[in-house]
C-alpha cells in the first residue's frame, strides 16, 4: 500500500504499475526500469518510494499531489552496484534516515541522508574482506587500519619510561 487505496507493482518489462485497491483496477504505469523489478520500499506516509532491480538503477519516485493517486513522478535515479539489486530497505525510524541495498556484487551499500537522494554519501561495506582490517609490523613497532574510506598508520611506542599526571 503507497497511498490513499493505492498499491503498487513491478513487473518483468521494468513497469511500475499502480492500482486501485478499492476495484482493483490499473490507475496508472510507469516505465522506471529496463529489466526486471525486483524489490520496492515505500515511505512510512507513503509519499515516496524507491524501486530496484535486474538493471542495477535505484529510482525514487514521489506524489507530487497527496489527493490524486496518479500523482507519481520518477525524481531520481542512481546506480550504486554492479549487478542485480536484489534487497532495498529504507530506514526511517532512527537519528537519520539511511536507504541500505544489496545485491548480487555482494556489497551491502548504505546511502544516507535520504532526502539527498541521488547525492547522498554512500557507505559500501564488502561481505567478504579480503585481508584483516588491522595489522601489526611488529619489528617496525607500526599499527595499521583498513577503515571504510582511509588507511590509518601508528607508531607505536616502547612503553617505557612513561609518566601519567593526574
Amino acid at each position: 500500500m503507497v497511498r490513499n487505496d493505492t498499491f503498487v507493482s513491478g513487473d518483468s518489462a521494468g513497469n511500475l504499475i499502480f492500482w486501485d485497491s478499492s476495484s482493483c483496477t490499473a490507475i496508472k504505469t510507469i516505465k522506471a526500469h529496463s529489466a526486471d523489478i525486483l524489490c520496492m520500499a515505500s515511505k512510512n506516509d507513503g509519499s515516496q518510494f524507491f524501486s530496484t532491480g535486474v538493471d542495477r538503477k535505484v529510482v525514487q519516485l514521489t506524489m507530487t499531489d497527496i489527493d490524486n493517486p496518479t500523482s507519481w513522478v520518477i525524481t531520481a535515479e542512481k546506480r550504486y552496484h554492479s549487478h542485480d539489486v536484489r534487497s532495498i530497505l529504507w530506514i526511517q525510524d532512527r537519528p537519520y534516515e539511511c536507504l541500505v541495498t544489496g545485491g548480487m556484487d555482494t556489497l551491502l551499500i548504505m546511502s544516507s541522508p535520504v532526502n539527498d537522494f541521488p547525492h547522498l554519501k554512500q557507505y559500501r561495506m564488502p561481505s567478504f574482506p579480503h585481508s584483516p582490517p588491522i595489522e601489526l609490523a611488529k619489528s617496525a613497532r607500526l599499527l595499521m587500519a583498513r577503515l571504510e574510506n582511509c588507511v590509518q598508520i601508528w607508531s607505536l611506542g616502547d612503553g617505557k619510561n612513561r609518566q601519567f599526571n593526574s
